[in-house]
């Protein structure tokens, strides 16, 4: 998809879904501003059907960085999953 075409909006089902059937799931962005953004931006969402939410950026400590991992589901840029 392009810019603007609303993948943010899109990728919100694929996720609960894989989140809500207990596997976690992690959304790979372009870059750590995204990553932040994305997910604060559909928190609600995810809060509303009893998710939780975290976010793996370049700077995020190790212990934060675990605690992210262990949310329903993880937001990040693609570099720091792997």
């Amino acid at each position: 998809m392009q810019t603007g075409e609303g993948k943010t909006l899109v990728a919100v089902a694929p996720l609960a879904l894989e989140a809500l059937y207990g596997k976690g799931a992690h959304l790979a962005t372009a870059n750590d501003y995204l990553a932040a953004r994305d997910a604060a931006k559909m928190q609600p969402v995810f809060e509303t059907l009893g998710l939780s939410v975290g976010v793996v950026e370049s700077a995020t400590a190790p212990r934060a960085r675990r605690q992210a991992y262990l949310c329903d589901v993880t937001y990040g840029s693609a570099k720091e999953f792997g």
